[in-house]
């Protein structure tokens, strides 16, 4: 035992020291991978000898027809290069897969990405090909990344950094009109100059008039803010179903309302929403974006201004 205690000693401080030894090259592997993580992975070129664009809209909608031309051109162009297929969410199997994509809006995915990014320095342009034409892109910018595409200078990007949803400008207003041999009350709902509904039956103390009055007021509220057709919705409530803009009701249509159009509350709810978003979606595709420092010419009036007199009381 005795002359076996110094052998084991002097092993028990080799092993120590080698310990000692390994704990040091561990850390240094460790701080080496830390280093590598911290450095950005560059973009990855989309590669441009075989471009694939998925357009997930409804082909047959006007508002879509633009789009439509603008893909058939740029598959004609470059027939060898670019492949196009559009998704028609408009049928109920399109649907299904634009909901089992993860997606809630029209868009238009290059090579998987709807973000993507080209150009350099001040030239650099991020944009999200969501929602129709008018409201983060234009046709301009769907030909642009293609054409980098083709020329390997387009790349995936990061959704934070692409330009936002530009705000409206735009005019609701309300309206009425008197309609028939007794002059019945309508109230109509004006979009710029187009009517997108009307509604002749009063709801608890409001007449037609005052009920579109006060629908053109909110939903003027809500585009004070940007905003994309996708955020127009339908709600349950205890008079009927309400149209919504985001998490603010606009028009309920009651069982009153539905009667004299001969359907359900659901179903005329739901037309007056299709028929506000055509409206919004065509403003946007022809709009003209003033420069920042300059006021828009065609700036809403305010709910008070836009509807003179129009929560007056019927005569």
């Amino acid at each position: 035992m005795t002359e076996a205690s110094p052998r084991r000693a002097g092993f028990t401080r080799l092993s120590r020291r080698a310990a000692a030894i390994a704990l040091i090259a561990l850390i240094g592997l460790a701080a080496g991978c830390e280093r590598v993580d911290e450095q950005p992975e560059p973009a990855q070129i989309i590669d441009g000898s075989g471009v694939r664009i998925v357009a997930w809209l409804d082909p047959s909608s006007p508002c879509h027809q633009g789009t439509v031309r603008v893909l058939d051109d740029l598959e004609a162009d470059s027939p060898a290069r670019v492949n196009v297929r559009i998704i028609d969410i408009a049928t109920a199997e399109g649907l299904r897969h634009h909901e089992e994509h993860g997606l809630d809006a029209v868009a238009i995915e290059i090579n998987g990405h709807t973000t993507v990014e080209w150009g350099e320095g001040d030239d650099r342009r991020v944009v999200t090909f969501m929602h129709p034409p008018g409201f983060t892109w234009t046709h301009r910018d769907l030909r642009a990344a293609i054409e980098a595409a083709l020329e390997g200078r387009l790349r995936p990007a990061d959704p934070s950094e692409a330009e936002g949803v530009r705000l409206m400008d735009i005019s609701v207003r309300g309206q009425s009109i008197r309609v028939g041999e007794e002059g019945r009350e309508t109230g109509q709902l004006v979009i710029q100059d187009q009517i997108v509904l009307e509604i002749s039956e009063p709801h608890e103390a409001l007449a037609p008039g005052q009920r579109v009055a006060a629908a053109a007021a909110a939903l003027t509220d809500v585009l004070e803010n940007p905003f994309t057709p996708n955020q127009l919705g339908l709600e349950r409530q205890s008079y009927g179903v309400a149209l919504t803009a985001g998490v603010t009701p606009v028009l309920i249509a009651t069982e009153a309302d539905a009667r004299a159009e001969e359907t359900s509350p659901e179903e005329l709810a739901d037309r007056w929403r299709l028929a506000v978003r055509e409206a919004l979606i065509e403003v946007a595709l022809q709009r003209t974006v003033p420069p920042p420092d300059q006021p828009s010419p065609d700036q809403p009036a305010s709910p008070a201004e836009a509807i003179p007199d129009a929560l007056q009381p019927p005569e």
